[in-house]
C-alpha cells in the first residue's frame, strides 16, 4: 500500500464528547462560515443527542474493506464529536462546482483554524444526507432551500486519550487501520 493511501486513508476517532469548543473558537469559525451566507447556511451543532442520532445515520463505505483487513459494516465515529459544522449549498444548478469549490475553501480554513487553537478535526461524508436534511429542515435547524449535496460534516474536538486511535465507538473494539503519520510529516502550517 503506498505511502500516500496510508497518510490519507479514511480514519475513525474516538471523540471525547464530554468537552466543550469554547466560544471564543465558535465564534471565530462562525465569523469564517459567514463569509458567503448566499452560497450557503452554516450550521454549527452541539446537541449530543442530534449528533449521536446523525452518527446512527452513519455507514463505513464498503471501500474501506480494502484497506482494512478486519474491516466490519459499520458507523463512522467522526461524526461523535462535540462540534459538527455542515454548510449546506442554496440550491443553483448553474453555480454548482463553483459553491462546491467555494464551500470547500472555506471547510479548509475552518478546520486549519482549529487544529491551529489545538483541536483535531475530521471529515464525514458517509452518512444518510437526505434522512438528515430532512430532520434539520423538520427541526427548523435547515432552511428549506438548501441540501447537503456531496458535503460533509466537519467534526472538532480532542481524541479521548484513554481510547487508542482506531477505537470503533459502535462496536466496541479497536479497528487499527493503516499506519497514521504524524501530522508534521506531511503538514506544514505557516
Amino acid at each position: 500500500m503506498n505511502d500516500a493511501w496510508n497518510t490519507f486513508s479514511h480514519t475513525h476517532r474516538s471523540f471525547d464528547t464530554s468537552e466543550t469548543v469554547p466560544q471564543s473558537l465558535r465564534n471565530t469559525l462562525w465569523d469564517q462560515a459567514q463569509s458567503s451566507t448566499d452560497l450557503w447556511q452554516p450550521i454549527f451543532l452541539e446537541d449530543a443527542d442530534l449528533i449521536r442520532w446523525i452518527y446512527d445515520q452513519s455507514t463505513i463505505p464498503v471501500i474501506d474493506s480494502y484497506k482494512l483487513p478486519n474491516y466490519i459494516d459499520r458507523k463512522n465515529s467522526q461524526l461523535l464529536a462535540p462540534l459538527l459544522i455542515v454548510l449546506p449549498m442554496i440550491y443553483s444548478s448553474e453555480k454548482s462546482n463553483q459553491l462546491h469549490y467555494e464551500t470547500g475553501r472555506v471547510y479548509s480554513s475552518l478546520a486549519l483554524t482549529a487544529i491551529q487553537q489545538g483541536w483535531q478535526t475530521g471529515f464525514c461524508i458517509c452518512f444518510e444526507n437526505n434522512t438528515v436534511g430532512n430532520r434539520l429542515k423538520e427541526l427548523g435547524i435547515m432552511r428549506q432551500d438548501v441540501h447537503f449535496g456531496s458535503l460533509p460534516f466537519l467534526s472538532i474536538g480532542h481524541h479521548m486519550p484513554t481510547q487508542p486511535w482506531g477505537w470503533a465507538e459502535d462496536i466496541g473494539i479497536d479497528l487499527k487501520g493503516p499506519l497514521k503519520k504524524i501530522k508534521e510529516s506531511y503538514i506544514t502550517m505557516t
